[in-house]
Formats: C-alpha cells, structure tokens, sequence
C-alpha cells in the first residue's frame, strides 16, 4: 500500500478504531454512490474518523441517499440491525421512521441544525416492534468547499432513564391511591416549617378547612392548635428523630368548645443521610367512640354510686355531681316542677368551684319564654342566652346566675311535664348531639331512681365503633429524577471510563455532586475501593462481563460517598477499544422507597392486596394469613371469589364493577370464610389501579366490633327489659292490695250471707254460691298480680323436686288430658331447691295447662330436673342473676312454638295470643314474679313449629331438714266467748266482716280503727287473748303496732292480715320466721282454723 493520506486512513480503520473500523475498511464502497474508500475526500475522512474515536453513539449520513457509517457505541444502539445498516441509505436502513430521517436530511443538507429530547421512536431493531426514546442532535458536515455533504447524528437513547421515570410516577401514584383509600387520615409534611405536600380526603374532612392544602404551612393553616401541644408533638419529632404517637388526644377547631378525639403516629421522614426533612402523620378519628366510652363511663358510675341509695335529694345530687363532672360544666341539677305556677323547687344541686347554688324556688318566666316548651315536653338547648329569642331579653338575669348557655330536660309521667334536669354554663357554649343524649339517660335514670313508679324511656343506642389506629404507617416522598444532560460536563449521571486493570481513566463532574468525591480522587483509583463490602464479588463479576465485550445492563450496587455513608447505583456498562464506557444513576432513594413500602406492607394490620377483576389475586400481605389462616401460596393460587361467603357474592362483584365504571374507589362489607372454617366480617375499601386491570384492596377484620355491638345490645335489653318488669311489678301489686281489701268485704258478706241461709230457699242459695265462686276468681287473679310483683308473701322450705314432681303427676295428667303423653325425666343425686312448695306446684301445674293449650292435636310434655351450675359468663347478659349452684327444672313441650317477638313480650302481665274470654295474659308473669322472687331464673327457649321449653333455675339449698304439712282439719273450729280477740283495720267494711266472722264463730270481739285505740283497749282489757291486725295502715304498720302491744302483754298472740306485705312482715318474698299471717281475701272457715291454730299453740 502506498504511504498517502488515503492509504494511512484505511490503516487506521483497520488497526485503531474498533470492530467498525474495521468494517469500514473492507466495505466494498465502490459499489456504492460514494465510490471507493480511497477516493473518499479529506473531509469525509476527517468526519469519518471523528465519528469512530467518539465513545458517543453516533451516526454519519453522507451524500443525498445518506450512507451510513458509524461507530461501536451507535453498533450498540442499531441492536440486530448491526451490521446490516453500515452503508446502507438511512432511508432504506430505518425504513419504519423514512420520514423522520428525511426531514432530517433535507433540513441538514441545506445547512439547518436539528436538536430532539426525548424523541420517541418505534424502531425493529431485533425484528420486532420497541418503543425508544433518544435525545437526538443533527448537524451538517460540510465538504471542501464548505457546502453540507453529510449530516452527523448524536445519539444518546434515554429508554431506561423514561421507563424508570414511569415507573417510579406509576408507582407514586399507587402509593397515593392506597393512602387515599385508608380509612383513615394521611398528611405529609416537609422542613421545620412542616410545609404540606400531600393530604388524603379524610384529612381535608377531619381538618374542617376550605381551600388548598400543598403549599401551605401547619402552624398557617392550624392557628387554633398553638395551645393544644401539636406543634410541640411536631418539634419534637423533627428534632429527635423519633415517632411520636397519642391515643384519644383531644383536638379543639376554629377555637370553640366542641371537642373531637384522634389517634394518630407522627413518624419521621429521613433522606438518604438519615436528616429529618419531614413528618409523615396518619390516625384515625375516634370521637364517637371516645365519647361514646366517656358515657358509659359516666352513667356506669351513676349507676354504682345511686345503687344504694334512697333518699330521692341524695339521687338526684349525685347524678347531677356525675353529669357535671363528666360534661365540664358549671352547674347540673334537678328540680321537681309545679306546672300551674311556672316554677321550679330546686333542694340541691351541684356546681363547679366558685358557681353559686341555685337552691330554692324559681320562676321561669324571670329567664325567658321557653317554658312553653317545657311544658309541650321539649328539651331547651340554647347556646348563647344573648342569641336565642326566646331569652334575649333575658340574658343578663341569665348571665348573672351563670347560666350564658343551657339545656333543660323535661321528665314527664303520664304525660305531664313533673320535674327538669339541667345544666348551666357561665359561658357560651355548643352541645353536642353525644351531650344531649348523655343528658337525656342520666335524666331518665335519675327520674326511674327517684320516683321508683315509671320504667326509664328506651336507652338511646349508643355507637360503638372502636377503630384500632395503624401504629407504624410511614411514607417517603419520592423525588423525581432529575432530568440527564446531554454533555459529559453537565449529566446528572455518574459518567466514566474503566481501564481493563479496573482503575477509573475518567469521570464527569457528577461524581463530585452525587458522591462527593472529586474527579482527581477517582482517577486512577480501583473501582473496588468504593464498593460495599457485600458487593464486591458481584461487581467484579460484572465488569469481566464488560471486559469480554459484552454490554452490563441495569445492573446495581452500593458505592461509598466521601462522607462514609453509601448510595445505591443502578449502571450501564459498555466495552468499547478494550474500555469499559459506564454511566450510574443514583437509586438510593428509589431503594429507600422501595423498602419502607415493603415494609408498611409487611406490618400493616390491615390485610392488604393487589387484584385483578378477572378474579385473581397478585399480591398479599401477612395480615390475610394472621387474620383468616390462609397461606400467600394458597390465597394467590385460587380465585378470590373461592372465600366469599355467597350471599356476599353479589354485592362484592357489583361494588367492583361499579368501581371500574367510574374510576372511583368504593367501600363495602362482606365476610370472608378463614381457613377454621369462621365467616369473618371484613369492611373493605377498595380503588383502581391507572392499567384498568388492577385494584387495590384494604381490608379491617370487624370480628371483635361485631361482638362488642352484640354484647352492648344485649346488655341494653335486658337492663330495659328489668327497669319494665320491676316498674308494672309495683304498679300491679298496688292495684291487688286495693282488690284485696274489697274482695274480703264481698267474700266474707257472702259467706255470712251462706250460712244464714235456709234450706227453705235454694235458689238464693245458688246465686250466694256463684257469687261466691266469682269472688274466689277475682282473688285468685290478683294472688297472680302479687306472685307476678313479687309482693305474695312466700314461705320457702328445703324441698326435693323429684318427689315434688312425681307427687304431682296425677293431678298433671288429669289436667292436660289423655291427647297428651307425660315424660318425666328426673335427675338422680338432684340438690335440694329453697322455695315455696305450694307456690311452685301451682308454676308447674299453670306451665302444663299452658303447654296443653300449646297442642290442641295432642303431643308429649316433658318435666325435667337436673344440677345446674350458672357461671360468670352465662350470667354476664342476663340482668340481676347471680352466679351459682341451681336446681333446673324443665317443662318442655311439643306444641306450635313461640317466634321470637311473641317470647320477647311472654312475661309481660296482661299479655296473651289467645281470644278474648280464653285467658288473662297473668300465667307466664306469675311464674317470672314467683321465680325472681325466689332468687331464681327463668327462660324461654321456643321455635315455631318446634315447641317450646321453660327453664326454671331455682337456688339450690343446703338444708336436710323436710317439712310435713299436715292434712288441714275439715271441721269448722268455734271459739269460745271467754276468748276475747281485738280486731284492728282501717277499712271499716273489712273491720266489720271480720268483727262479724268472730263473733259468728263464738269469740267475744272488740274492734279499733288506729293503732292508738287499739293500745288503750289492750290496757283497758287484760283478758284479751288475740290481737288480729291488718299489716298495712294510714298510722303505723300492724308489725309496730304488735311489738307495742307485747310490750304490754308479752304473752299476746298475734295474728297478721294484709292485701299488701310492703315488708312489714316479709322480707324479700319470705315471711318472717314466727310470724302467723293471713292473706285478703279469706273464708271464715280458713279465719277459723288460723284462729284456733294460733290459740291452741
């Protein structure tokens, strides 16, 4: 070859410029429109060799067609197209973007410049479509004469650096949907001024505020807060580092009185130095449940401290001390009202520390109009006295009693407005609707206490909802990357050059920016004295990949920073003239990302996923398999639908579909089966993911609130349930003393009335007789009122109810009829039961009639007796049982069954399903009243169409001594007129019957109409034999009345009557030990045999 210009070109192609050089300099050229290499001008070959000792990607297009030559790194870029596109005209070598490439040319050749970023391309650069984008530089390249002969083409793809971008935006939006989907409330704020950069919905809610959020300072946009120790939380999470979380603080807004409750975590937000630059703060508001538990708490208290009190000031200061105290007041307490004169008799009240008392008699039109509403049974709720129109005028009068804002509750009975419970503020003040209800039980309870006559007005449901707070969610804000340069000098990116022994040849300044470490300290440094020690066997890996010629993608490491600390970086490594070309891109914080994610992923309570709508999942946390048992394998194996419950089936694909119509997320609930086999109840929140393919799914296990709402339920019922009961007992027991007292008159008249009676007269006879028999039902009805108000005097012994049981059998199947088959089933080693035996056979007698009325076609009724043992927990929602040792006796039948609101009413007295005529409605409440009256327990378990079982509990007794009544002696016992016998009533009627049946019996009888005519006759006549007296009198009661007259003659006997006991002589149900007692109404033949009893004893 000979030694000219052109010669030591195609040497230097061939020896120095890389395996295109090479291809340059055996290219048949010839066969082209730019002729053979040697003819080639010194321009050409000037640009020619620029071209290939560039480590750039770049491309040369020469001459109208646009030949193409290029270098190594271009060779990279053209992918599978290399080496085909050298020498081929750009128009033919990129056919799938001619156009593009032609306007370059045209533009270029007549000497114009083209500059593009970012430009995207669809290229085939391995046979298949691929998205590319590129920053693209065109300049021209003139010839000798200085015209455009050629264009050259800079090319540096930025495919990676734009799909990472779109994913970290991709993924920052991810994150914001499930922050925005939480049920709770999330905020990001940055620097010492904890300036916002992100709120979710719930924040904007919960903050009450309008207007935008981002950009905005907390102490701005909080001023209120500047007392209530937030700003303090903030500083001291700033400056410490350190997570701060508070449960139920109180929160106060737009400075008023109104109080709300948060949980919340204030947590740290760290760069890649580990500074605090933010705070990430997210909880949840639990102002219903906080104070939802502030009332309980208060009216557990109320009930505790008036359980044992009696005298009605003492209830109703008490109760307003609690309700003052737990609404921070200045003054609560209740007055009786005298509807006629407008005023209010206040005997005491409670106030807050220099508050004075209201205690006296006050007019309520010296305070303004409201009265009126008062009296309609309206509560008074005025914030401001000065605002509201019914008590502007009356403000000052107001104010001067501290009384600026009010509620006044109105209790009625029967209708009428009877007494007020109030509360007084010095201040204006806002009353929540939680303060009025809390108001309005506390007055209902406080009337039920003191009035002992009216059942308090249904207790208002109260909400439980406790929601647990996410302790440890966190979020690091992602910072975009920084737009790449297109210069060495100017990169974001770490740029440099490896020699094959491994140490740098070059670095661009960005070295010093993202490492701090200079270019003079890098070059010819080993790059292994920057690797992290766990990275060092892997990074060498990779650079003898880059060595033996093959490019290194993507690939990562940790590299020191001249502050010790390390940052993670994500390379391209390309060989080119034994040189490894190598750009870095600083991860770091996508790696810190990246991992908090995982991490809120992992410790997240919630259970959380990423799903299809085909019906797959793609992701689990561990909560599914804490909560439900099911395994990340299992539950990413098998369709969710799979663990649905059915009848959810149907309202979860609707919520789905609904959300992927219009974007939005969506909230519902159904239950979920876990891998024990137990339905749970989840409350889902559930938003799309940008693809349409995907959503993501929160979900909150609401085991434990279900059941806390079950048992607050349960427990409101039967207090309700016991309140009614124990309210229509007193009444009913009123109204049978009042029935007793004339049906002893009626009765006794006709017994009289029968005995003077001839023979010579049967037909006055027989309407005597039936007389008679109506008389004894009447009694027999209000000895049911009594049983039912617990009010029958009882004489409780140790009896066996085995033998009680069996006794009775006859008279059961005589009663219930031969359609009907008897089962007892009798317990061996059965305790012995502390009750009334009398009293109890007429329970299970009354119990089989109303079993044999249950099956008109015949059935089997089952009496059963066992040991049974109430624990702690059965107790618990069953109202004033207490726990122990019972003896259970059963009576089961087979008959048409009770559905659940006809048992829910079954005890109450009066209360009956057959026709009129046919029963009344008094059966069940006798057997409830004798039972609790006993100390026992009594329940109903009854399905329709599947019978119906009673279940008595009654307390077991530890005495072994039995009782043997004696038959009563048939022959009617005369007195003797020796025997003399005071008779004391207030009720002259019944005074005179008795007077009369003693002396028809042949007793001397003297009679008093008060105690104190009654101690003078006993003075006045000391042959006196029996004091017979009624127990319940205008003066005194007859048991004062006989331990006066003892007092006098020791050895008086004394017998007691009543309608009524009022605990004169019973105690509980039970009659005194060594007291005689006859109830009203009686015959003269059972006075005769007491009577006598009692003298001969």
């Amino acid at each position: 070859m000979t030694d000219t210009p052109a010669a030591h070109f195609i040497e230097s192609l061939s020896n120095d410029s890389g395996e295109t050089g090479r291809l340059i300099a055996d290219y048949d050229w010839a066969s082209t429109a730019m002729g053979p290499i040697e003819t080639w001008s010194p321009s050409l070959r000037t640009a020619t060799g620029m071209v290939l000792r560039s480590p750039l990607p770049i491309v040369m297009l020469w001459g109208e067609d646009g030949f193409m030559l290029y270098n190594d790194a271009y060779s990279v870029f053209a992918g599978g197209r290399h080496p085909w596109l050298l020498g081929s005209p750009v128009r033919l070598g990129w056919p799938e973007v001619a156009d593009f490439n032609d306007n370059v040319m045209k533009v270029c050749l007549a000497g114009g410049t083209l500059a593009y970023t970012d430009q995207e391309l669809t290229l085939l650069r391995n046979g298949k479509p691929e998205q590319v984008w590129m920053n693209l530089d065109y300049s021209p390249v003139p010839d000798e004469t200085g015209k455009p002969a050629g264009v050259i083409a800079i090319v540096n793809e930025t495919t990676q650096r734009i799909l990472a971008e779109r994913q970290a935006r991709a993924e920052r939006e991810r994150q914001q949907a499930m922050l925005q989907q939480m049920p709770g409330f999330v905020a990001v704020v940055s620097g010492p001024d904890y300036v916002y950069d992100y709120v979710n919905d719930a924040y904007v809610r919960i903050a009450e505020r309008q207007g935008e959020f981002i950009g905005q300072r907390f102490r701005d946009v909080f001023p209120e807060l500047a007392d209530q120790g937030y700003f303090e939380l903030l500083d001291q999470v700033y400056t410490t580092g350190e997570r701060r979380i508070a449960r139920g603080m109180e929160l106060r807004l737009h400075g008023g009185d109104v109080i709300q409750y948060i949980d919340f975590v204030f947590e740290p937000i760290r760069n890649a130095h580990h500074d605090v630059t933010g705070i990430f703060m997210g909880g949840y508001e639990v102002t219903d449940g906080k104070r939802a538990d502030m009332r309980r708490e208060a009216l557990l208290r109320l009930t505790d401290e008036i359980r044992d009190l009696e005298d009605p000031a003492e209830i109703a200061f008490v109760a307003s001390r609690v309700l003052g105290e737990a609404l921070v007041v200045s003054r609560a307490g209740y007055g009786v009202i005298d509807r006629e004169d407008e005023t209010i008799t206040i005997k005491r009240d409670w106030n807050a520390p220099g508050i004075k008392s209201l205690a006296g008699v006050l007019k309520f039109r010296d305070y303004g109009s409201y009265i009126e509403d008062l009296k309609r049974g309206d509560t008074v709720v005025f914030a401001d006295a000065e605002k509201d129109p019914r008590t502007q005028a009356n403000a000052a009068a107001l104010k001067a009693i501290s009384a600026q804002s009010v509620v006044n509750m109105p209790v009625t009975e029967h209708g009428r407005f009877v007494a007020l419970l109030y509360l007084n503020h010095e201040t204006a003040r806002k009353w929540t609707e939680n303060d009025l209800a809390l108001i309005k039980e506390v007055a209902e309870r406080t009337h039920t206490a003191t009035e002992r006559a009216r059942v308090a007005v249904e207790l208002r449901r109260s909400e439980a909802a406790l929601r647990e707070l996410n302790a440890n969610l966190e979020r690091e804000v992602i910072e975009r990357t920084r737009e790449r340069g297109r210069t060495w000098a100017v990169s974001p990116d770490l740029l440099s050059v490896l020699r094959t022994d491994g140490r740098f040849e070059s670095a661009n300044p960005a070295w010093k920016k993202v490492l701090g470490w200079s270019e003079a300290q890098i070059i010819l440094t080993p790059f292994a004295d920057f690797l992290h020690p766990d990275d060092v066997e892997t990074s060498h890996e990779a650079f003898e990949i880059a060595k033996s010629g093959a490019p290194v993608l993507r690939f990562e490491n940790r590299y020191r920073h001249a502050d010790g600390g390390w940052r993670w970086l994500s390379w391209v490594a390309v060989p080119i003239d034994g040189k490894v070309y190598c750009s870095a891109r600083d991860i770091t914080e996508e790696k810190a990302a990246e991992a908090e994610r995982e991490r809120l992923w992992t410790l997240s309570t919630d259970m959380l996923a990423r799903a299809d709508y085909s019906g797959d999942m793609n992701a689990v946390n561990p909560a599914w398999t804490e909560i439900l048992g099911w395994s990340e394998h299992e539950l990413l194996t098998n369709p969710y639908a799979d663990i649905i419950h059915p009848d959810d089936v149907t309202v979860t694909v609707a919520a789905l579909a609904e959300m992927g119509e219009t974007g939005q997320p969506t909230r519902f609930q159904n239950l979920i089966l876990s891998k024990s086999g137990e339905w749970k109840p989840i409350d889902w929140t559930v938003a799309p993911e940008p693809d349409g393919l995907h959503f993501i799914a929160v979900g909150r296990d609401l085991t434990e609130d279900k059941a806390r709402e079950r048992q607050l339920q349960q427990a409101q019922d039967a207090l309700r349930q016991a309140q009614k009961m124990e309210a229509v007992g007193q009444l009913t027991g009123g109204i049978a003393h009042d029935f007793n007292n004339m049906l002893a008159v009626v009765m006794g008249s006709l017994d009289l009335l029968n005995r003077r009676l001839g023979p010579e007269d049967p037909r006055a006879k027989r309407y005597v007789e039936a007389a008679m028999e109506g008389a004894k039902r009447a009694a027999s009805l209000t000895q049911r009122l009594l049983a039912f108000s617990r009010q029958q005097p009882l004489r409780p012994e140790s009896i066996d109810a085995n033998k009680l049981v069996s006794g009775m059998s006859d008279l059961l199947r005589h009663s219930i009829g031969a359609d009907i088959r008897l089962e007892t089933v009798l317990s061996g080693g059965l305790w012995r039961v502390s009750a009334d035996p009398n009293q109890l056979e007429s329970v299970i007698l009354n119990l089989g009639v109303n079993a044999r009325d249950a099956m008109p076609g015949g059935g089997k009724l089952t009496i059963e007796t066992q040991n049974a043992h109430l624990d702690a927990r059965y107790v618990a929602s069953e109202m004033g049982v207490p726990a122990g040792q019972y003896v259970l006796i059963a009576i089961t039948d087979t008959g048409e069954g009770m559905p659940p609101e006809i048992i829910a009413k079954a005890f109450d007295p009066f209360f009956t399903t057959k026709a009129v005529g046919k029963g009344t409605g008094l059966g069940l409440s006798q057997v409830y009243g004798f039972v609790k009256q006993s100390g026992g327990h009594v329940k109903i378990y009854s399905e329709v169409g599947q019978g119906t079982s009673i279940k008595i509990y009654l307390p077991r007794s530890h005495e072994r001594d039995e009782t043997e009544v004696a038959e009563a002696d048939t022959v009617l016992l005369m007195g003797e007129e020796r025997e003399v016998i005071l008779v004391v009533d207030d009720e002259p009627a019944v005074r005179q019957f008795s007077c009369d049946a003693l002396s028809e019996l042949g007793y001397r009888v003297l009679e008093a109409d008060s105690a104190a005519t009654a101690l003078a006759l006993l003075q006045a006549n000391p042959d006196i034999s029996l004091l017979f007296t009624d127990i319940v009198m205008p003066d005194t009661n007859g048991r004062k009345l006989a331990d006066a007259a003892q007092a006098i003659r020791p050895d008086l006997k004394v017998l007691y009557t009543t309608g009524y006991t009022r605990n004169a002589v019973v105690h509980n149900g039970i009659v005194d030990k060594g007291v005689q007692l006859i109830g009203k109404p009686f015959t003269i033949d059972e006075l005769a045999a007491r009577v006598r009893d009692l003298l001969d004893s």
